[in-house]
């Protein structure tokens, strides 16, 4: 079966989606699938992105720069055309921009099945933001596009749910992200070693972009207010969004933290998975998230974790009693961060975490049931949510 992803950019700072596209075809690729990537690129981007991809031995084409989510790309609707003839399914990722409405239009010509994730885009909490332009986007194009799709591709039941707001004719998948089980290989050591001042100190974590979404407004105050005077708040995370950063450490400063937080920028591989070692407690309190990935990533290792229920996989953190599931406010997210620190993680706890991703969100098993669902889109028998 050959399968056939677009998407709109494949920078890793970029984060989740990228992560989890990375994710699906390396596990793809594991188990049998001829799998390629078409991805356009930003002018600050450069083509050298999709050296991971090349890496796993995923065929990876990037094409730019484009200017502007509109971009128009001379030869991009002959580009895909011959990448989609050779494919059986197209798998659209992200919204918004050029690639994917130009992926679903030459499918529809070629008569190939698509399926479009759309990474929390349509969710209705999401939609708050650029409301007006987001609404011309769908009336103008898009929403046809997605009626149109042979299944949307959704990360959690609360996406799903979200979306349903719009009232796509297309069936709905629910498929998790998975995880790479490297993270649980991290070295706390190796981290102390490059950032000595954490030493005798416990670490509370949180990994993400830096942007408003990320919920810093209330993580601030949160920890500050939790007086832990032997945890430093770690935060690992790029700024695409500049200049974020600075109104970040305004935040540190006017909340009297500045002392006991360290910003390290990104981090990837080995070191990110370092970081996860190094900590005693993950906290991820957004106001919305599509899925989580770093949620996975941490209770893979063993991590007790922190979400706001703004989070795709709070319900499941929740019902799976995985974690701490707060609502989005300064308070309850102190009071959280002070019993996970009170209580600490048996080794039968940290154990049943690790157990839990490695039965729900391991990217093989992932993998297997896409197989499935390929072959039902392009027999088209496919029974949505």
């Amino acid at each position: 079966m050959r399968v056939l992803h677009a998407i709109s950019g494949i920078r890793r700072s970029q984060g989740g989606p990228t992560f989890a596209l990375e994710g699906l075809t390396r596990a793809q690729k594991s188990i049998g699938l001829d799998v390629s990537v078409v991805a356009t690129y930003i002018v600050d981007e450069g083509r050298d992105a999709a050296k991971h991809f090349h890496e796993m031995g995923v065929d990876c084409h990037v094409y730019g720069p484009a200017h502007g989510k509109f971009s128009k790309l001379a030869g991009l609707g002959q580009i895909l055309a011959k990448h989609i003839a050779e494919a059986d399914v197209v798998h659209v990722h992200a919204m918004w921009e050029e690639i994917q409405h130009v992926a679903a239009v030459e499918a529809r010509r070629a008569g190939k099945p698509y399926v479009w994730r759309a990474c929390n885009a349509i969710s209705w909490p999401i939609m708050q933001k650029s409301y007006w332009f987001k609404r011309g986007v769908l009336a103008w194009r898009l929403k046809k596009d997605l009626n149109l799709a042979t299944a949307m591709h959704y990360t959690t039941r609360t996406e799903a749910d979200e979306s349903a707001w719009l009232g796509l004719k297309s069936p709905g998948i629910v498929e998790p992200n998975g995880v790479d089980r490297s993270a649980a290989a991290g070295s706390a050591e190796r981290f102390l070693a490059r950032y000595p001042q954490l030493r005798d100190r416990r670490v509370l974590l949180f990994v993400g972009r830096l942007n408003p979404e990320k919920g810093f407004e209330i993580l601030i105050p949160a920890f500050a207010q939790a007086n832990l005077d032997d945890v430093t708040l770690v935060i690992v995370g790029s700024d695409p969004d500049r200049p974020y950063r600075a109104t970040l450490e305004q935040m540190l400063q006017a909340n009297g933290v500045g002392g006991r937080v360290l910003l390290t920028g990104h981090l990837d591989g080995a070191e990110k998975n370092d970081a996860y070692a190094a900590a005693s407690v993950f906290v991820l309190p957004s106001r919305s998230e599509n899925f989580g990935n770093v949620v996975v990533e941490a209770l893979g290792t063993g991590l007790q974790v922190i979400v706001t229920r703004g989070v795709g996989l709070a319900s499941e953190v929740a019902a799976a009693g995985m974690g701490r599931v707060v609502e989005y406010d300064a308070v309850a997210l102190r009071k959280a961060i002070i019993d996970a620190f009170g209580s600490g993680s048996s080794p039968g706890e940290i154990e049943s975490r690790r157990r839990f991703v490695a039965e729900r969100f391991d990217w093989p098993a992932i993998a297997r049931r896409w197989a499935e669902h390929y072959r039902q889109l392009i027999s088209n028998r496919l029974i949505g949510v």
